[in-house]
């Protein structure tokens, strides 16, 4: 006795079917999660959150300068040259205030019906009053990251004084040992 479909009918109507399925279920879901949204005007609470800048590259040049004049008197360094490579600038964290709103409208007539949700965001930087003028209010700021120091100073062919100085730059910076490289510089003996 043969059978209403043949095997690959039946196969063929088995996967329509399979794919049909799923479509219908990725539909549900859509509209399942759209009849979560309000009819009515929904103003959040204002958070806190931040907006971010990077340090420019002068920040590193005064950090270099700043470093070579410290390490400068170190006894015996004489005059001292310093370069730094970082790998990222470091930034500086505002904060901000956001403000969200939300508003869905529902119109629904005999034949159809239709919803239309409208967000709204609004940034704003805190202001802070300090010494009579405003400023951002600094959340956080951090440090660039630095990958590498180069010191050149006139004492560094001492064992001595290189030694202090290699120590006083990890100190100083927070970095490991062999991330500093000193050299002896110009008018070194």
């Amino acid at each position: 006795m043969t059978g209403f479909w043949s095997k690959e009918q039946f196969q063929h109507k088995k996967q329509y079917f399979l794919l049909g399925t799923l479509v219908l279920l990725g539909i549900l879901f859509l509209l399942i999660g759209s009849d979560t949204d309000s009819d009515n005007a929904v103003s959040l609470p204002s958070t806190q959150t931040a907006i971010y800048h990077s340090l420019p590259a002068d920040g590193i040049t005064a950090m270099e300068q700043k470093l070579a004049n410290t390490l400068s008197q170190i006894q015996g360094a004489g005059n001292v040259t310093v370069q730094i490579t970082v790998k990222s600038g470091g930034r500086k964290e505002y904060a901000l205030d956001t403000q969200h709103t939300s508003r869905s409208t529902s119109e629904e007539s005999a034949d159809n019906s239709q919803r239309t949700t409208e967000v709204q965001e609004q940034h704003t930087v805190v202001q802070q009053n300090r010494g009579g003028t405003q400023e951002a209010l600094l959340v956080e700021e951090t440090a660039p990251e630095i990958i590498g120091v180069l010191v050149v100073a006139e004492g560094a062919d001492d064992a001595v004084v290189q030694e202090r100085l290699l120590h006083a730059v990890a100190a100083l910076l927070q970095i490991s040992l062999h991330q500093i490289d000193i050299v002896p510089g110009e008018g070194a003996v």
